[in-house]
């Protein structure tokens, strides 16, 4: 294939800037600024933000890096501070260094506390003592410092430990560190609060482990392999004297996670869903267990293979989009493609063969290093290298949308270069670029300034059914069974939970039973017509048998949600 010239390639992107920009000064259709290099903060500092770290929160509100601190920026608004150096401490010290992990970065939750080991001093400057902070708007509390009690005996040494991780509201923080004296160390698990924070030991140097050996280094380079959600739970990944293993603190013990494969802990979500990967293989669980889903030489979709899969992301409601290469029947290499795995199914995004919308071919769908991130909805968010440069797309149902690239418009200026961070350091689902409505926060480079924008998808409804709290049923193979009801008794009633997790409202809600049984499982309670995004609304299915033997029907929950405008639930009970 011919090379195209440079003034080829610079007359195309003109064309293609022309095609898609809007009147000057205006952004295209769902991207708006929410801050660039060099504006003034809401106390008159300037910032200027970094490429490669903050979060989204739910309500599209940006926590980024700036100057060593971190602020926090609403779209059209002014960025307010959050925690900064110099910055007064708790307990009547001032911050000095808010990167004193052994990495130097932080954790951010998905509703934008930021958890941090940070040094401080007295307000002369003497006395230095490093500690564990959660940082957040109402304020900044302190977890823990360098001589406090540690459970399990001897004192916190935080110098040197590793990067704490945060839960996606801010309610658990979980952290490795040394201990003078005690056992040396360990895992532990803090509730944060501003009269003070509880913290218990999950495991402690030279504890016994789950399936053999003992607990040995507190802080190892796997020891960024770990995560906690907002029940509290942790998965985290472990040297022992026999061993380094997967394992998983289920609120009550540890417990070693059975894993298929030689693949490592990747993510968790608050679901409780974790993936581990190994780039050969993917495979999902939970902390009882994880099994294989995609594997070499498992047949890929369009008639192709997997060779090898690559940087897999979790979302909050268990997708998973990852990259992979792949090969045809004869053994030939076929590029490169971008998947999701979603409701048990795995589907294709985008391929290398396929075609780009507005002209162009991709040059490289897959660069090492760069993770797609799933938008909650079924769709996908991925980088890639084309024939017009590196842009931004979004891919779902076999539909390709090029978010932004070079060439189009921002803030009056013509885009040099985009990116966006997909934070695999941060590895609960919902923290990063991709919030779970599906909002994306990226970096542009606009030639005389750059920043980071807001992209809104058109709002769409979103339906999620749940059988009890957090047991969310899937679409297609959703069932309930009631079990053996006399069927002189009462009846027996079980609960479902309908939710709105789209950015539009739910609309046209009806709940109905058929089947050759309908009139032994009775609807109880009423619903509303319509559910505003985030809302959610319960009812009650009894089975009152009027027969003995097997009984069945369908729950059939019609909404306004395209992809699942009819959500149905296989009901079966016995009356005896």
């Amino acid at each position: 294939m011919k090379t195209k010239s440079l003034h080829q390639t610079a007359a195309a992107l003109a064309c293609l800037a022309l095609a898609q920009a809007p009147a000057r000064g205006a952004n295209p259709e769902g991207h708006r600024k929410l801050v660039l290099e060099g504006e003034r903060a809401a106390l008159g500092e300037s910032v200027d933000p970094e490429s490669t770290s903050y979060t989204v929160t739910p309500t599209g509100k940006l926590v980024f890096r700036s100057g060593g601190g971190w602020y926090i920026v609403a779209p059209g608004g002014k960025a307010a501070r959050l925690i900064l150096p110099s910055m007064p401490a708790p307990g009547g010290r001032r911050f000095t260094d808010l990167s004193a992990s052994f990495r130097g970065v932080e954790s951010i939750a998905a509703e934008g506390q930021v958890a941090f080991i940070g040094e401080t001093t007295t307000t002369t400057g003497a006395d230095p003592k490093t500690g564990l902070f959660l940082a957040r708007p109402g304020g900044t509390i302190r977890i823990a410092q360098t001589g406090d009690a540690a459970p399990g005996g001897g004192t916190y040494d935080f110098y040197g430990a590793e990067t704490p991780r945060v839960s996606n509201t801010g309610k658990y923080v979980a952290f490795r560190c040394n201990t003078l004296g005690g056992p040396g160390g360990g895992l532990f698990l803090a509730a944060p609060g501003k009269s003070g924070s509880s913290i218990k030991a999950i495991y402690k140097l030279g504890q016994s482990a789950p399936g053999g050996g003992t607990f040995t280094s507190a802080v190892t380079i796997r020891s960024d392999e770990f995560a906690v959600n907002d029940s509290g739970k942790i998965v985290f990944v472990a040297d022992t004297t026999t061993r380094t293993a997967l394992f998983g603190w289920n609120g009550s013990k540890v417990v070693e996670i059975p894993r298929a494969g030689n693949g490592f802990f990747t993510m968790f979500n608050n679901r409780g869903a974790l993936v581990v990967n190994n780039s050969v293989d993917l495979a999902v669980g939970k902390i009882t267990g994880v099994r294989l889903v995609v594997d070499t030489l498992d047949k890929a979709p369009r008639g192709l293979f997997f060779q090898n899969i690559a940087f897999p992301t979790l979302a909050p409601n268990n997708d998973i989009a990852f990259t992979a290469s792949l090969f045809d029947d004869n053994r030939y290499s076929a590029g490169d493609g971008v998947f999701i795995r979603s409701g048990g199914k795995v589907k294709a995004i985008a391929l290398s063969s396929d075609s780009l919308p507005g002209g162009g071919a991709f040059t490289d769908l897959a660069p090492y290093g760069y993770y797609p991130v799933p938008a909650g909805d079924g769709s996908v968010y991925f980088q890639a290298r084309t024939t017009f440069g590196e842009a931004i797309f979004r891919g779902s149902g076999g539909k390709l949308t090029r978010i932004i690239g070079p060439g189009d418009q921002l803030e009056g200026r013509t885009v040099q270069s985009v990116s966006f961070d997909p934070s695999p350091l941060r590895v609960m689902a919902g923290q990063g670029a991709v919030n779970e409505t599906g909002q994306l926060v990226y970096h542009a480079d606009l030639g005389d300034t750059d920043g980071l924008f807001l992209y809104s998808p058109p709002p769409v409804p979103v339906i999620r059914v749940e059988k009890s709290k957090g047991k969310e049923l899937t679409y297609g193979k959703a069932e309930m069974g009631f079990g053996s009801v006399s069927t002189k008794s009462s009846g027996r009633s079980k609960r479902f939970w309908i939710h709105s997790d789209g950015r539009a409202s739910l609309g046209k809600l009806k709940v109905t039973v058929k089947g050759a049984h309908r009139k032994d499982f009775r609807v109880k309670g009423s619903i509303p017509s319509t559910l505003k995004p985030g809302a959610e609304a319960t009812f009650q299915v009894r089975f009152k048998p009027k027969s003995k033997g097997n009984r069945s029907a369908v729950l059939k929950i019609r909404s306004n949600d395209k992809k699942r405008s009819s959500f149905k639930v296989g009901l079966s009970g016995k009356g005896v």
